[in-house]
């Protein structure tokens, strides 16, 4: 949703278009790796993932401890950027631009 807003706010088509491409080719640059290089050396490939899968097993807790704080600290920043705004009276472009979200 906040991706949508950043899009649309971006200005002229060319640069929405852009930017819509270069998100999905992002998202989906992971996915492609992983199939590629499961073309190129299948037994490699699926033994590294299997090395993932257990590592992200073993630390679930740590792992979901780390992305909620992650998105916790986003939140909370992009909140108080909000608040400082609308106390300067600026637009919220203007001081939290570089604050992802």
């Amino acid at each position: 949703m906040r991706v949508g807003n950043i899009i649309v706010a971006s200005g002229a088509i060319g640069t929405q278009v852009g930017a819509v491409i270069t998100l999905i080719v992002g998202m989906l640059a992971v996915v492609e790796i992983v199939l590629v290089s499961y073309l190129a050396t299948p037994a490699k490939t699926q033994a590294v993932l299997r090395l993932l899968h257990n590592w992200v097993s073993a630390h679930r807790p740590q792992v979901l401890i780390a992305i909620s704080a992650v998105v916790g600290f986003s939140l909370v920043a992009n909140g108080m950027c909000m608040a400082a705004s609308e106390l300067v009276a600026k637009s919220p472009a203007a001081l939290c631009g570089a604050i992802p979200g």
